[in-house]
């Protein structure tokens, strides 16, 4: 089923769970006994069942594990990282984020980040299946337009497409990343250049899409990078991102690398949770006036489809 810009049902509220504040008087020898319990309690780590998130209403908690831990990753653990990843160091600094082309993209707003990476291509065909092949990830589907193969064929160097939200979290996890916030992939595909497309005007240049696509996805890397080195940003398949998606930027973190919404924990793999996520960066099949860079949808996060899949984002130490 194809992808087709859409809007949310309804935009998901707030979540707040307010608690009367009391003062409790604790006997000192009590106050020992809780303080050697909770140092016991830190010393082994205690973990919530949700990652942190802010909630889509606008109401920003305490930062959550959003990004794998510092150390190596679990595809390094085993020898098995895919060799075609590419990191590309993206400058910290602050940005207009949004458009006056769609409501959705709207307010405008300053959004503000510190240094971070991302995968100069979209994740390849050959780098999912060495998570396939490791048993960190399932298969993706196979449908029509899936560039998914069981063995290997003349796709490898091709985007993945048709894995859902939580496979597409799976793999990042594997290779000790994890999806990019939608504030982060904005900033990355403006590239620092005031262009319509992510690193030109003409989305000739840059991008697969239904004028020049051939109705198919095509090799990563074969158009024209952006101002950071990223390629195919605009076009190609549309990219999965870690946000809940909301209809308006009303109540937006300020802070690039805080996403929207909750961010189902990951154990051996993802979950795929039950909210929307947004969709960046337009596909093979799109128009050009839906591959501008603030151009932006959303899709069910067990959604498995021919023109979607996903780019990486890592934090630096």
């Amino acid at each position: 089923m194809p992808l087709y810009p859409r809007r949310a049902p309804h935009p998901l509220g707030e979540r707040l769970s307010p608690r009367a504040s009391r003062r409790v008087v604790t006997p000192r020898p009590l106050v020992l006994l809780l303080a050697a319990l909770l140092t016991a309690l830190l010393a082994t780590g205690c973990g919530g069942e949700q990652e942190g998130g802010a909630p889509a209403g606008g109401v920003t908690p305490p930062a959550g594990d959003v990004t794998p831990p510092a150390g190596r990753a679990p595809c390094e653990e085993t020898g098995s990282c895919p060799p075609g990843i590419t990191w590309v160091r993206i400058p910290g600094g602050s940005f207009q984020m949004g458009s006056t082309v769609n409501s959705n993209e709207q307010p405008i707003r300053t959004v503000t980040l510190s240094d971070f990476e991302m995968s100069q291509m979209e994740v390849t065909v050959r780098d999912y299946r060495a998570c396939v092949e490791a048993g960190a990830c399932s298969e993706p589907s196979t449908d029509t337009y899936c560039t998914w193969s069981s063995s290997p064929k003349s796709k490898e160097n091709h985007p993945i497409n048709c894995v859902d939200w939580g496979q597409a979290r799976s793999f990042a996890k594997w290779v000790g990343a994890d999806l990019p916030t939608e504030a982060e992939w904005e900033y990355a595909a403006r590239g620092g250049q005031p262009f319509e497309y992510a690193g030109s005007d003409n989305p000739d240049d840059v991008a697969w899409y239904d004028e020049n696509s051939g109705e198919d996805t095509h090799p990563v890397g074969a158009k024209q990078a952006n101002g950071y080195g990223l390629y195919d940003m605009s076009g190609n398949v549309l990219e999965w991102m870690l946000d809940e998606y909301i209809d308006t930027y009303n109540g937006a973190p300020s802070d690039g690398h805080q996403p929207v919404g909750l961010i189902p924990t990951c154990s051996t793999r993802c979950d795929n949770g039950a909210a929307d996520r947004v969709n960046r960066g337009g596909s093979w099949r799109y128009v050009a006036s839906t591959l501008h860079v603030a151009y932006r949808i959303s899709s069910p996060p067990d959604l498995r489809d021919g023109l979607l899949g996903l780019r990486l984002r890592r934090t630096l130490p």
